[in-house]
């Protein structure tokens, strides 16, 4: 069959063209580091790197969350630490003061000085706030948790912190929970002005039974910093099982979207040979093709 100059010169515009667009397609890989710059590039890996760029959102939601919680938590343990020692000074105290009812009123004032100044302390800590909420307060923000007559001024409400897709945990302690309810006969604050009194005025059977009520005080705190030691594992659990995923998903994405620069750079040095060479045929062609005219 014989081929027309028309037909030659189609068929190497046609090669100039592909040779050109593989040539600018891994020019395009080279520069940005990435094979797929537009969805038309490859629909299906775009479509599965988008999905899981969506997954990677969703996680970075749950690892703010996840954050906080470990700030709340944090704040409790070390909140709790602090309270557990003091009482343990109170015991020391209220033992001592149960043993000097002798000693005369000068030593039982000192003690329950000390136990007044330690309850000043304690219900400062009870007061605490973590980004600008109060932590014992449940899902209230008064100015004191606990008031001058050392009675709880917030709720029951935990706050709530979702750290995984179908995970929320309650990340706070309402001050029930943690110094017991008003009025119940442990509730730490109380106990801790009776016992003041008993050791002031030398009380050693008053002293006995607050301190049996301040034990049960005490072990309510433990109780609890026990609850918040779980709760942080299990936080930092599920931010390591996280992380794992999302290193999973990042290295698809890769894998989907970067570019293999070696490979890259053959294609383009491939495809600028082929289109250097086409367009010396196209020269001689559409000179011989001038030529054939003038005649």
């Amino acid at each position: 069959m014989r081929i027309s100059h028309l037909m030659a010169q189609s068929k190497v515009t046609s090669d100039m063209a592909h040779a050109r667009e593989v040539r600018d397609k891994a020019a395009s890989q080279i520069s940005s580091g990435k094979k797929i710059t537009r969805l038309s590039d490859d629909p299906a890996g775009a479509m599965e790197a988008l999905r899981a760029r969506r997954e990677l959102q969703r996680a970075e939601i749950y690892s703010v969350q996840s954050q906080d919680a470990v700030g709340w938590l944090d704040n409790y343990d070390s909140l709790l630490s602090q309270f557990s020692d003091r009482l343990l000074r109170v015991r020391e105290v209220s033992l001592y003061g149960q043993n000097t009812g002798s000693a005369g009123p000068d030593v039982s004032d000192a003690l329950a000085d000390e136990i007044l100044s330690i309850k000043t302390e304690l219900l400062a800590l009870a007061n605490s706030r973590y980004t600008g909420k109060p932590l014992f307060a449940g899902a209230q923000n008064p100015a004191s948790v606990y008031n001058a007559s050392e009675l709880y001024a917030g709720d029951s409400t935990p706050y709530m912190r979702n750290i995984a897709p179908g995970i929320s945990m309650a990340v706070s302690i309402p001050g029930p929970d943690a110094f017991g309810v008003d009025g119940s006969g442990t509730q730490l604050f109380q106990t801790l002005t009776i016992l003041e009194n008993q050791v002031r005025t030398a009380n050693a059977g008053g002293i006995t039974s607050s301190i049996n009520n301040l034990d049960v005080a005490r072990e309510r705190i433990e109780t609890n910093r026990i609850s918040v030691g779980v709760k942080t594992t299990t936080v930092e659990a599920v931010r390591t099982q996280r992380e794992v995923a999302n290193e999973t998903l990042s290295r698809q994405i890769s894998l989907v979207e970067d570019a293999d620069l070696a490979q890259a750079s053959i294609e383009f040095n491939s495809a600028q040979t082929a289109y250097n060479a086409t367009l010396a045929t196209a020269a001689r062609l559409f000179e011989s093709s001038l030529v054939n005219y003038l005649r």
